[in-house]
């Protein structure tokens, strides 16, 4: 943190303000200072909130790392302040500190799968829905289940 202080740029949000859309690119990591922020994601057309970002939180990071779009809206809960921190100066810092690399990595790769278990738990299962390979593999071909002698 204190590497990348003097080439943050402060900035603030009120409540209820959307700080990113879904869908959005972002090119810059935020990193949030105060305040407490939603990441809310629509899923089969309702907005479900997915996680809760306090100070010290990240976000921002898979279109900096990957110039992926982000996967879900981030929205202010309270008054918010946050530092961004552009694409240039992360990456001198990284250079100057390498393990800063795996950390995001790390970061990034358990907000894809928490993202992932979210879209799970809430997308209507349909009737019966098939849970396992041999599951669906019957399912598909309409297999009765095998009687077990």
């Amino acid at each position: 943190m204190d590497s990348l202080a003097g080439n943050m740029k402060r900035l603030t949000y009120n409540e209820g303000a959307v700080i990113v859309e879904q869908d959005a690119s972002m090119s810059s990591l935020m990193i949030v200072r105060n305040g407490v922020v939603a990441v809310e994601r629509e899923v089969e057309g309702i907005m479900a909130d997915e996680t809760r970002l306090a100070p010290g939180d990240l976000f921002g990071e898979r279109g900096v790392l990957l110039g992926a779009a982000e996967p879900a809206r981030v929205r202010a809960l309270t008054f918010v302040v946050v530092y961004q921190i552009g694409k240039e100066d992360l990456a001198s810092v990284m250079r100057d500190r390498p393990t800063l690399a795996e950390e995001l990595g790390l970061l990034l790769a358990k907000r894809i799968e928490n993202e992932r278990q979210f879209i799970e738990s809430h997308r209507h299962p349909d009737e019966g829905q098939p849970t396992s390979i041999a599951e669906r593999i019957r399912h598909l071909f309409e297999v009765p289940h095998a009687e077990h002698h």
